[in-house]
Formats: structure tokens, sequence, C-alpha cells
């Protein structure tokens, strides 16, 4: 009798670890499908290299960052692979010249004089054309809304820059020292000018500031709406600025009278000029304010630093920090 008490325990045994084994086999399996027919895949996109998102239940589907279509099992089975990807158009001539990523043009390894920089990309990198020393003729396609700081830095032969439309923000030092550019046209969209954008830009003559830049401020990254005074800095060939804002005119006026032609902030033989006609009021606001007077009553300022009051007008008390 203990035998068969013993032969029927571990057949019972046996039979209860068979469905534990089978409920975690069926269970795994479900999770395993399900998992399958999850329809969003990670993916890389074979031109730009810019992360994705794709619906694996569709045949096809098209980059967002730079247009490239593509079918989805090459995105999925390029996922891990590091792309650099470079070939692109100049003048019609497929070279490979270019290395985007994610819609950043990150580096231009070219050569050549004149270049037409491809569809697609929203940001003109760091460094990117820094140092092209054959580079005379760049042209920009719409939708760049970003050229980074020293992007030409030191492109001494460029003499013209077709700039997008849709730009906003011009970086620091983004045209330093390309001593052979005259003149540029800014586009409308255009909003913030960092500091030392033109630096020592020796030959640049003229430049128009549209009017979604109407203030000037001493420190300035990627501020909207503003410019660094010092983004002229050495460009000694100046003739006019003209600020399309009558109060960024007043304000840049103002940054040559109180620095020195010694600091080459302004050029003092710079003349900027605005189209823009004043009312009766503005001009008695900028009157005022080239007094050194409250722009809102003409009521003298505070300039007490030591005050909790300074920069506020003794008449009104509302704050006049409007010279920097």
């Amino acid at each position: 009798m203990p035998f068969a008490y013993m032969v029927c325990f571990m057949l019972n045994m046996l039979k209860q670890n068979t469905q534990t084994g089978l409920d975690y086999f069926t269970k795994n399996n479900k999770k395993r499908k399900r998992d399958n027919k999850m329809p969003m895949t990670a993916a890389k996109c074979t031109q730009c290299n810019a992360n994705l998102q794709v619906d694996s239940t569709q045949d096809a589907t098209i980059c967002k960052h730079c247009g490239t279509p593509f079918i989805v099992e090459k995105a999925i089975n390029l996922f891990k692979t590091t792309i650099h990807a470079r070939t692109t158009m100049v003048f019609n001539t497929p070279i490979r010249d270019f290395e985007i990523r994610g819609g950043v043009l990150a580096k231009y390894h070219g050569s050549a004089e004149e270049v037409i920089v491809p569809k697609g990309v929203l940001e003109i990198g760091y460094d990117a054309f820094a140092g092209c020393a054959n580079l005379r003729k760049i042209a920009l396609p719409d939708g760049i809304e970003v050229i980074a700081h020293d992007a030409f830095n030191s492109c001494t032969r460029l003499q013209s820059v077709q700039l997008s439309n849709g730009l906003t923000t011009i970086g620091g030092g983004a045209f330093s020292n390309c001593s052979s550019l005259k003149r540029i046209t800014l586009p409308s969209t255009i909003t913030s000018i960092d500091s030392c954008a033109f630096y020592y830009c020796e030959s640049l003559e003229e430049i128009t500031i549209p009017t979604n830049i109407f203030k000037a401020k001493m420190y300035v990254h990627s501020e909207k709406n503003c410019i660094v005074p010092d983004a002229f800095k050495g460009c000694s060939s100046l003739k006019f600025i003209i600020a399309e804002s009558p109060l960024l005119a007043w304000q840049l006026k103002h940054w040559k009278k109180y620095f020195p032609a010694g600091e080459y902030i302004i050029p003092v033989e710079t003349k900027i000029i605005t189209a823009s006609t004043l009312s009766q009021k503005d001009k008695q606001m900028y009157e005022w304010m080239d007094k050194s007077r409250c722009r809102y009553c003409g009521g003298k300022i505070n300039n007490n630093s030591y005050s909790s009051k300074n920069n506020c007008c003794k008449s009104c008390g509302k704050i006049c920090d409007y010279m920097l």
C-alpha cells in the first residue's frame, strides 16, 4: 500500500507541473503574439539619419524631416546601423559633400565655389562651412530656421549669401571673418541676431534689419526680437544700417554715442536710418529718451544702482531700462 500511495502522489505532482508549464507557455506565447502586432516600430531614415516612428502595418512611409520615401522593412533593418548620409546635388552634379543628421547640416566636406544646400535641411549646424576657402556663393532653401554659431566662420572668399524664407536666428559669429561679403539681405522672418554675427566682415557695406527685430540688447543668446550691437563689430566699410523699426534705429544710434570709435561696436561712419514715419507721440517719446528722460512722462530717472528704484522714473515710477 505505501508503494501504491507513493506512485499516485508522484503521478499527481507530474500532472500539476505539466499543467503549470502549459499555462506558462500559453501565456508567453500570447504575449509574444501581442507584441508582434504592435504597429509602431523605431527606425532610422536612410537619408538624414533622423529617428522615426514607423507604422509597420503600412508598406511604405515618408520621412517628415527630409521627405525621403522608403519601405518599412528597410527602415526597421537599419535601426541599429550608424548612417552618415551625405549624398546631395550641387548644381546638378551628384557628389557626397553634405553630412546631414536629423535635418541638421552638420558638415560640408566639399570644395565647390558655388553651393546649393539640399531641401529638407532645417538648420545649418555649428562650424558646418567654417574655413571653406573656395566658397564664393551659397543658396539656402526655404525651410531653414537657424544658422548656428560659427557656421560660416572664416569663409574669406564668400561674396554672396541667399538666405531662406523662414530663417529666424543667426547665431553668434555665424558670418564672422567673411571678409569678402559686401551685402546681405535678411528675410522678414528673422527675429534674432546674436553677438559678433558679422564680426570683421570688412567689406560689408549695407544691411537691412526687418521689423521683427525691434530692440537692441547687450547680451543675446537666440532671444527673440533682439540684436546685439556688436554683431557688426569690425565692419569698417559698413555705410548703412537700415532699421525698419524706429525704436531699434534709435537704440543703435545711441550705441554709437555711448561706445567710442575704438570699440568698433558700430563704426562711426555708419548711417543708421529708418524708412518708417514716426507719430507725434513717438517723436515726443524719442525726444525724452534722447535726453535720458522717462519715455512715458519725460520725468527724471533714478540712476542710483544701490536703490531698489534704480532705472525707475521719479515722477511716474515706471521702469525705464530701455537703454540696454
